[in-house]
């Protein structure tokens, strides 16, 4: 590990550009918050932050590729406690189950892990293969079943491949291997899993004739965690490029999917997609193709990478891009069941702070950012968590680690700007957690240069504050 080498070195570099002064008597004093991180030397970065109740400790998941020559991307867990130290730790590499296809080393893309106390984690996302009869790569979604103590020998794995097969006239049979991926997955009755992401191969029943063979759908497969056995896999989408990214078991049959929709005609761009179906993947009545930003303009791009949960509905945050700007957006949606559904609100959150000018002078202006994850605060305010976009005032900044607060209608609260990060360097909030004690728990990926990052862990209280 090399955590304690860069220590003094973030400790001392950390921009804390915006004003932090601690304003809220509620929430943890500076000397309670931390900064942690973890990894080795080479490339990591966070995905996913889970609070495992019946152990008071956090699961972080990501991505670690480590400097040893020939290493691939592989999924990296981490179990810590309450003060953010390190546990326990494993590294999974998803190999493929055919030998002909296991010539390279595979590089794991996760999708996200659901902790069952039953089953321990199940962990969801692609890797790539090597096709050698066509001297490329492509995307198969993997699953497995992994122990608590993230022991390397998994309870239970599985891959799926999608290839279409052409019979030739001579007779031969031509292979052409599809990419699918897995964004999520919920754990039915404890016996199968209802994976959802997306597919460029189109499943029978999927009605979509996509322009270009390329083009991905939004893929369900329904898969017996006892055997392995796909038991129902089907596609839904439109032409253009439609994903799956997170999914949730509202009642018996009755799931709900949010993904981003892509209309190739250019006046759309991406929209978000929410799509209620049954437990075999079929959609129930209601369904829309998704909710532009904006009102009457729909020439924004809306891509989704996080969904908060709340009582009857869902909140739904990620990255508008109009044009040359980009910010988060928030939308919240009301679900009744059966499919029915209303949208409360749909609109952009405006990052607005003080920052450098191009004379290096603190002025309030409107930052480009974008939002990778939301929560619910215990003082009724939504906290997004993502990057602002080349942090103004340097040229060498790539992005800096975003918080904000929101009120219940998506509006910025203003004053509740934050931003952390390196002097230089590409830095990003991935994850965000509530906590019982008023305070937040912050997942970031920290550059630190050099082909080198690292996943961090942030403690700071209800004002966003990690130290004066």
């Amino acid at each position: 590990m090399i955590g304690n080498k860069f220590h003094t070195l973030f400790c001392l570099v950390l921009a804390i550009c915006f004003s932090c002064q601690i304003d809220d008597s509620t929430s943890p004093s500076p000397g309670d918050t931390f900064l942690k991180y973890y990894g080795d030397d080479g490339a990591q970065e966070g995905q996913g932050l889970l609070f495992l109740e019946d152990e008071g400790t956090f699961l972080i998941y990501g991505v670690q590729n480590t400097s040893v020559e020939g290493s691939s991307a592989n999924l990296y867990m981490l179990i810590v406690d309450e003060q953010g130290n390190e546990l326990r730790s494993g590294s999974f590499d998803f190999q493929s189950e055919f030998t002909e296809l296991n010539t390279n080393a595979a590089d794991d893309i996760p999708g996200s892990v659901v902790y069952d106390p039953s089953l321990g984690f199940v962990y969801v996302g692609s890797s790539t293969r090597f096709d050698v009869g066509n001297n490329s790569t492509f995307n198969a979604l993997v699953w497995a079943q992994i122990n608590v103590n993230l022991d390397s020998t998994l309870i239970a794995s599985g891959e799926i491949i999608q290839a279409d097969t052409t019979v030739q006239n001579d007779g031969n049979q031509t292979v052409d291997f599809k990419d699918v991926s897995a964004k999520d997955v919920v754990v039915i009755d404890g016996t199968e899993l209802l994976i959802v992401g997306s597919s460029s191969k189109v499943q029978s029943g999927d009605l979509t004739e996509p322009a270009d063979e390329d083009e991905t759908q939004i893929y369900t497969a329904r898969v017996s965690l006892a055997t392995g056995e796909v038991l129902r896999e089907r596609t839904n989408g439109f032409i253009g490029n439609d994903e799956g990214l997170y999914i949730d078991q509202f009642g018996d049959d009755d799931f709900v999917i949010v993904g981003t929709t892509e209309n190739r005609s250019g006046t759309d761009g991406l929209n978000t997609y929410f799509l209620p179906i049954t437990g075999n993947g079929v959609p129930l009545e209601g369904s829309s193709i998704g909710f532009p930003i904006g009102g009457a303009d729909r020439s924004a791009s809306e891509t989704v990478f996080d969904v908060f949960k709340r009582p009857n509905g869902y909140v739904i945050t990620g990255a508008s891009i109009r044009g040359t700007e980009s910010n988060p957006f928030f939308i919240n949606v009301s679900y009744f069941g059966g499919g029915n559904f209303a949208e409360d609100v749909a609109d952009t959150i405006s990052v607005i702070a003080e920052a450098p000018n191009d004379n290096n002078q603190l002025v309030t202006q409107s930052l480009n950012a974008g939002a990778s994850a939301i929560t619910l605060g215990d003082n009724g305010n939504y906290f997004v968590a993502g990057s602002i976009l080349s942090y103004p005032g340097d040229p060498g900044k790539a992005g800096e680690i975003l918080i904000l607060q929101s009120d219940q209608e998506g509006d910025l609260v203003p004053g509740t700007v934050r931003n952390y990060g390196l002097v230089s360097g590409n830095d990003a909030a991935n994850e965000i957690l509530s906590l019982e004690d008023g305070s937040l728990l912050i997942l970031t990926t920290v550059d630190f240069g050099g082909n080198t990052s690292l996943i961090g862990l942030m403690k700071v209280n209800q004002s966003g504050d990690l130290m004066n």
